[in-house]
């Protein structure tokens, strides 16, 4: 989306305003930059209904604005904007909203599962795709990259981590006897513990004493949990890769068709748990999610994964 200019100073101050805050919340870097990006293309559009001050921003606008954004023109690729971008605005208009909440006491309510609705993200894996993951590190002729692979997948799927929580897991970060995960970074600094079980504890308990060692040989980092060939704490690159020929080694057609990415395996897991009868509670706290509203977008993968259009 290309710059959009917003002229009220209310609006404007409220926008760096809610940077401020993302960073004072120790945000990723990405989410301090779009966010308030993405509510600026808010912004544009209430001015554009001559609204400029906060305090008279409406439900109503809000999903005026949202429907909006389902059939405006995609400027630079022609065609439709992306459900992913949609989403991504949504996300970012919901977090603000919480800025609000939280900081001025203005309450603007956004039914965020009403406002997704019928928007197909090709976000999530079925629980058999996800076997075809695993299926395909087996596949791999070098047994100590095999056991780090099942590792990391092992705890991306079965814990449901972010990008950011499993670039800083560290070894001792693994409660092997009490079957958790501690999660000391998470989003907004905040920590949590997340049960893992199963054959998934199992191939982890295997990668740490069968094949960490191995690479820690190569002049590695004591600390980290998962290390690449030259010893070295995995980065996002790394992670990116690994996926990427996973995917590709399915050769699987309905695999293939989909973006997938680390995210994508939280995603598929927090719907998987809600396919099998866990409540939107339970998995707000095993996602780590600060407000119950994210959460409820799981509904909707719910329904695409149910509906076989995943």
């Amino acid at each position: 989306m290309k710059h959009l200019l917003v002229k009220s100073t209310e609006f404007l101050l409220s926008s760096k305003a809610f940077k401020q805050w993302l960073e004072t919340l120790n945000f990723s870097s990405s989410a301090i930059t779009n966010y308030p990006n993405q509510v600026n293309e808010l912004f544009h559009f209430l001015e554009s209904k001559g609204i400029e001050r906060l305090n008279r921003i409406e439900t109503e606008h809000l999903e005026e604005f949202i429907k909006g954004l389902k059939i405006r023109a995609n400027q630079t690729h022609g065609g439709g904007i992306s459900s992913s971008h949609i989403n991504g605005i949504i996300k970012s208009v919901l977090k603000f909203l919480e800025y609000l909440r939280l900081t001025k006491g203005f309450v603007i309510y956004l039914n965020p599962d009403r406002e997704i609705n019928n928007l197909h993200t090709g976000d999530v894996l079925s629980q058999g795709q996800v076997i075809q993951f695993f299926n395909a590190i087996e596949l791999q002729n070098d047994p100590i990259l095999c056991k780090l692979h099942r590792a990391i997948l092992s705890v991306v799927y079965g814990a449901g981590l972010r990008k950011s929580e499993l670039e800083a897991l560290n070894v001792d970060d693994v409660l092997m006897e009490r079957r958790l995960i501690h999660v000391r970074k998470g989003k907004g600094g905040k920590e949590r513990l997340v049960p893992i079980t199963g054959k998934m504890l199992i191939w982890i308990k295997e990668y740490i004493t069968e094949a960490r060692d191995m690479l820690i040989k190569r002049n590695g980092n004591l600390e980290a949990l998962f290390i690449n060939a030259r010893g070295q704490r995995m980065l996002e690159t790394a992670y990116y890769s690994f996926i990427k020929q996973l995917q590709q080694a399915t050769q699987d057609e309905s695999i293939l068709v989909k973006k997938v990415s680390l995210h994508t395996f939280r995603h598929s897991i927090a719907t998987h748990l809600l396919q099998k009868g866990m409540g939107l509670e339970r998995i707000k706290e095993f996602l780590g999610h600060s407000t119950l509203a994210a959460t409820t977008i799981y509904l909707h993968y719910l329904n695409e994964l149910e509906h076989g259009r995943s």
